[in-house]
């Protein structure tokens, strides 16, 4: 492992410094936020419907992807349910 000289030490600990400044809601701005799934409560005797399909997703600002997905978004929705209770899908 090659050693560091003391200018080169000094650069990369200026640097480290200077980028632990910069607020990380500005270094997130540039990413897009996840968009969270619909919540579906489980009520007793009542079916969930969940619909696999296939839906397009923006991977980044200029391409989309095809991707499976439940009810038209990739996530899916979260399904919230009684601990001890049943689903039927």
């Amino acid at each position: 492992m090659p050693r560091l000289s003391r200018r080169q030490l000094l650069k990369t600990a200026a640097i480290s410094t200077a980028l632990s400044t910069v607020p990380a809601p500005l270094l997130a701005a540039s990413r897009e936020k996840l968009v969270v799934p619909p919540l579906i409560e489980v009520r007793r005797g009542r079916p969930i419907v969940l619909t696999m399909q296939e839906t397009n997703y923006p991977l980044d600002g200029s391409h989309n992807v095809t991707v499976w997905g439940f009810n038209g978004n990739y996530l899916g929705p979260t399904i919230k349910i009684k601990s001890g209770s049943f689903a039927k899908l």
